[in-house]
């Protein structure tokens, strides 16, 4: 059995289409759970709430957090939970532009592992045999089956990862830049907050932005396209540095910030295309890299 991974900035993805916030802080016995929704992870003696709103961290090193292991491992058990004993491979990824610095760190933190774990008051054994790591946004180019070439623009919570695939298939250049949706969020929420007195984080601002906001009962305008259109600035900006952009006929835009940004890049890079399923693109093709793999070693 194989299971794919990506653990996000934002969220912790699964190739069972399960999500999770990659979010993680210290349980206090003393809190209230008065509507039995939170995540209370259990984990080599240590009491852990998992999902909520919280810190995000801002370290791009991910076999360094302390907390990847344990997001992993409770998506693994949560995306399926009537299985309390899972036997797997893992197939995971990091950010293109470091790969080659963590990929044996990352293997290392699973690879022939038996892990036990508790969420909320059952108990999990997760043996992990192989572990696989694949490059952010460059594996997603696989998912597409028709194409031949063309750059890959990943857009995360902290990062971007592009990927230029010339004819063959072939990966040419690859860049991960700091320039990830979660930022975006922050500046927005404090222009709002600022505004109409609220306070108002990155996390909030997701659910405002799609389902609008109200004050004393009446629907306002946002107004925020200025401040979208800056940042997007800076990202073509980034990527005019390093690609000859018009010259690259296939554009593709996958990763958790697509759908939002979508639209406005859409607006300065009119061919551009958005892939299906752009939350999943990523877990999913390396479930796809996984399988193939994991096979041909047999």
């Amino acid at each position: 059995m194989i299971v794919a991974v990506d653990k996000g900035t934002t969220y912790t993805k699964t190739s069972d289409m399960f999500s999770i916030k990659s979010v993680v802080r210290e349980y206090q016995p003393t809190e209230l759970n008065f509507s039995q929704d939170k995540i209370i992870v259990e984990y080599k003696n240590n009491q852990y709430v998992v999902g909520e709103k919280g810190k995000t961290n801002t370290n791009l090193f991910k076999s360094q957090q302390e907390e990847t292991k344990l997001l992993v491992l409770t998506a693994i058990a949560l995306s399926n939970p009537s299985e309390i004993r899972r036997k797997t491979h893992l197939v995971t990824g990091l950010p293109i532009g470091r790969i080659g610095y963590e990929r044996d760190s990352m293997k290392n933190l699973f690879q022939n592992t038996s892990n036990r774990i508790n969420i909320n008051r059952l108990n999990y054994t997760i043996d992990i045999d192989k572990v696989e790591v694949f490059p952010e946004g460059a594996s997603s180019f696989y998912y597409l089956q028709d194409i031949d070439e063309g750059l890959i623009i990943d857009i995360g919570g902290l990062s971007i990862d592009t990927a230029l695939f010339t004819k063959g298939r072939k990966l040419q250049k690859y860049s991960t830049y700091r320039l990830g949706v979660m930022p975006l969020y922050r500046e927005i929420a404090n222009y709002i907050g600022s505004k109409y007195s609220l306070t108002l984080d990155e996390w909030n601002i997701q659910d405002t932005i799609r389902d609008g906001l109200s004050i004393d009962g009446i629907n306002v305008e946002l107004n925020i396209d200025n401040i979208i259109y800056k940042y997007i600035q800076q990202i073509i900006q980034a990527l005019e540095f390093d690609y000859n952009i018009p010259s690259i006929k296939n554009i593709f835009l996958t990763g958790g910030g697509s759908e939002f940004l979508y639209p406005y890049v859409k607006n300065i890079i009119n061919r551009i295309k958005i892939m299906p399923n752009p939350r999943y693109t990523n877990v999913l093709a390396y479930r796809l890299l996984g399988e193939v793999l994991f096979a041909w070693r047999k």
